[in-house]
């Protein structure tokens, strides 16, 4: 099902600190700023933005104020597409979150 998958036995460092985040996009390959994370702790939404990727936040644990950090804020990932259907409609969540 996933690629690669990093737990806290691949780490030395925890959320908020990037480098689970980090480990993952290098295992990938890929930079981090190409990269969403789905979060729903602020540790992690930290954890994200420290690393330099975008992140979704779900709120099913926190409130919207805990996970403001993020660059998109939604209840839960019903209808939840990526990348948005066009640029304005990324610009515009971004702005709105």
């Amino acid at each position: 099902m996933f690629d690669v998958l990093i737990t806290s036995d691949d780490v030395t460092r925890g959320k908020p600190d990037p480098q689970g985040c980090l480990a993952c996009c290098a295992a990938l390959g890929v930079e981090p700023s190409t990269v969403v994370v789905f979060e729903d702790a602020p540790a992690g939404v930290m954890a994200a933005k420290r690393a330099g990727a975008d992140c979704v936040a779900i709120t099913s644990t926190q409130s919207p104020a805990a996970l403001a950090a993020a660059d998109l804020i939604v209840p839960d990932l019903t209808g939840m597409t990526w990348p948005p259907p066009t640029p304005s409609v990324a610009a515009a969540t971004r702005a709105e979150a």
